[in-house]
């Protein structure tokens, strides 16, 4: 028998996206997004965040992403970028089993796969995977 997990799913970019909640230090309201001179693709700005300027993530830059709406929280993950969502949906449990492999696409570069959820996808987001896409997208600009 599978273990179950609970996540927190939250709507950002167009779909549902599942966390664990390990990976979340804190929902903050929304503050003014600074934008960064020359900052890479991926990178919508910075916020100041506990005396620390912290990268907030530019969800239109990256692969299966549709552009926000104008988000009204911040989702702060591990402590080295925050991503803009739109509404926090809460918490689901679920079998670790029911996951799929994210088929070839462009989201498999930052998502750890996927679950249906309400009739429509919801797929898990890898925060490593999508600090990986930022730093390629860094290198590639």
């Amino acid at each position: 028998m599978s273990e179950t997990a609970s996540w927190l799913q939250v709507e950002a970019a167009g779909q549902a996206l599942l966390l664990s909640p390990a990976d979340v230090l804190e929902v903050l309201p929304l503050m003014a997004i600074q934008p960064l001179p020359g900052a890479s693709r991926g990178i919508e700005g910075v916020v100041l965040h506990n005396g620390a300027f912290l990268p907030v993530l530019a969800w239109r830059d990256l692969p299966a992403c549709d552009g926000p709406s104008p988000p009204p929280s911040l989702l702060v993950v591990l402590r080295r970028f925050g991503l803009p969502v739109v509404r926090v949906a809460g918490m689901v449990s679920m079998r670790e089993d029911v996951w799929e492999a994210e088929p070839e696409g462009l989201a498999r570069g930052w998502s750890g796969g996927r679950v249906t959820l309400d009739q429509r996808w919801g797929r898990k987001l890898n925060p490593e995977r999508m600090l990986g896409l930022l730093r390629g997208l860094r290198i590639q600009a």
